[in-house]
């Protein structure tokens, strides 16, 4: 075998991966944030939202103020865990 790891070995996703899985969670860069055309509020360079569909689902989230935001991507999704009272992939309670 000429592999520093076997494939099973790294194949596997990290903690952070297996939440955002399991809450359908997005992350979308927004190009160093700016205002939602719809409603004039700014937001942040990242956003965190459900869903997959990232226009339909950014706008849902935007207005029912479901939208986690940072200057980072890791902020976003801390700050979409806040608002949805879900505790992070690091925080006790959570089971993948």
């Amino acid at each position: 075998m000429n592999e520093l790891f076997p494939p099973e070995q790294v194949a596997l996703k990290s903690p952070m991966m297996q939440w955002m899985e399991k809450h359908n969670l997005t992350t979308f860069d927004c190009l160093n944030g700016g205002e939602c055309p719809e409603t004039g509020t700014e937001f942040k360079r990242w956003c965190c939202f459900v869903g997959g569909d990232i226009q339909e689902a950014f706008q849902e989230a935007f207005k029912e103020g479901t939208i986690g935001e940072g200057d980072t991507r890791d902020e976003a999704v801390s700050n979409w865990a806040k608002i949805n009272k879900v505790p992070l992939w690091n925080e006790q309670g959570f089971k993948p």
